[in-house]
């Protein structure tokens, strides 16, 4: 069977192509879906990929893509931030003051362009930023010098010979978002997530920086595989 979630348009749209569809009114109905049925969503990739994570057994399809399947990766707090400095906006929504508060702990926070913040803000993608020398020796050192001789760093970063710092490019150059800030979700808080971390409830923000820290919580990044269809 096929299902299909989103506007007036893109359902008409996908009718046109796939003849008879059934129409979901609310996202929780996807685990109403028969397996092995079809979904067409007119939605963000990352949204779509959270909804095969959670009902594996249908197939979700977006515009032009099809979702094979999802992996979670886990980061540490360095690896988020790192991370968030290579693929996602400079301004970063994070709606659970604990784990705000916990991530302005980190060094690492203090010496980078990017934010946390209470609500989503227009920003930038950081990978607009000239990232150089400064930026990489400093990421380097945090890597394999604040974090714990306990946590394996996930790859070896090459630093690049420039001696210049990173800047802000040319404002011609920078796609700025409104409301489409990289956005981390905790249970508590209900948020469309680029990252997740679940950690125990009445947590102290000191505490769980240092169980970040130490790597015994980690982050969650939902990763899609894709096909065309």
């Amino acid at each position: 069977m096929k299902y299909a979630y989103g506007s007036k348009k893109f359902i008409k749209t996908i009718r046109k192509l796939y003849g008879k569809v059934s129409v979901l009114k609310d996202l929780t109905d996807v685990f109403k879906i028969p397996r092995g049925s079809i979904l067409y969503v007119d939605l963000p990739l990352r949204v779509a990929a959270k909804i095969k994570l959670k009902a594996p057994w249908i197939t979700v399809r977006t515009w032009a893509v099809e979702i094979e399947d999802v992996e979670l990766l886990q980061l540490d707090a360095y690896g988020l931030i790192y991370d968030i400095a290579k693929h996602g906006t400079c301004v970063v929504y994070v709606p659970d003051a604990t784990v705000r508060r916990a991530l302005k702990s980190f060094p690492t926070y203090a010496k980078l362009p990017i934010s946390f913040e209470e609500s989503c803000q227009p920003t930038y993608p950081c990978s607009y930023l000239d990232w150089t020398r400064s930026f990489e020796e400093f990421i380097y050192n945090t890597f394999y010098y604040e974090r714990p001789a306990s946590i394996e760093p996930r790859g070896r970063y090459i630093i690049p010979t420039s001696t210049t710092t990173y800047m802000l490019p040319e404002m011609s150059e920078v796609k700025w978002t409104e409301d489409k800030c990289t956005a981390i979700g905790t249970p508590y808080f209900s948020v469309d997530w680029d990252y997740y971390i679940d950690y125990p409830l009445g947590l102290l923000p000191e505490e769980l920086a240092e169980q970040l820290k130490d790597g015994r919580l980690k982050f969650q990044k939902a990763v899609p595989k894709l096909k065309t269809y």
